[in-house]
């Protein structure tokens, strides 16, 4: 998935497109307790709704769609790729992350 996010005044604007087809983001932000809620709509097609926390490794969650399915997410930015390359280290245990990076 290719994704543009946007976060200012408390809100969450994007776009992007996966295999599904484009889509468009809007929705909130809360500073204080770091959650995030917001519907990613596909062009012509269904909406999923994101809720999740954000953290310097990016933000964490659940998505859903309708009460008929749902899943953990994770969305992190392109430029952390020290960051990306623990967060895969660390869930797929393959090779333990190095304090001495």
């Amino acid at each position: 998935m290719n994704l543009f996010l946007d976060f200012g005044n408390n809100q969450i604007l994007g776009q992007g497109t996966d295999y599904v087809g484009p889509w468009s983001i809007s929705g909130v932000l809360a500073p204080d307790s770091r959650e995030c809620d917001w519907t990613k709509q596909y062009v012509g097609k269904h909406s999923v709704r994101y809720q999740g926390t954000w953290s310097e490794t990016g933000i964490r969650g659940r998505w859903s769609i309708g009460s008929l399915i749902s899943g953990d997410f994770h969305i992190w930015p392109a430029e952390l790729t020290e960051i990306q390359a623990a967060y895969l280290e660390q869930e797929t245990q393959l090779n333990p992350v190095s304090k001495n990076r």
